[in-house]
């Protein structure tokens, strides 16, 4: 039986991401990892979250596209007909 669940965010700063978590969200900071810190837990009402920092997105969104949808195995064979964001 699954109890508890503690999904981890991504964010490019994570003292600016504690500062609001803890303080405009009454959140607790459990723990940080290294120094400038690179990984964040924080608590409240008995659930976790965790904060991993990442670089920012990368300027050419469509940088792994042809790689995604090679290794999925999903190929869009109608793009006229379907809901999904095609480029």
């Amino acid at each position: 039986m699954v109890r508890q669940i503690a999904p981890v965010f991504f964010t490019m700063d994570i003292p600016a991401t504690l500062a609001y978590y803890t303080g405009k969200l009454g959140f607790q900071c459990l723990g940080t990892w290294q120094d400038p810190p690179v990984y964040a837990i924080v608590a409240r009402d008995q659930q976790v979250i965790h904060f991993r920092c990442a670089q920012p997105p990368t300027a050419n969104p469509d940088k792994y596209r042809d790689e995604l949808l090679r290794v999925s195995g999903f190929v869009l064979t109608n793009p006229e007909q379907t809901s999904l964001p095609v480029r």
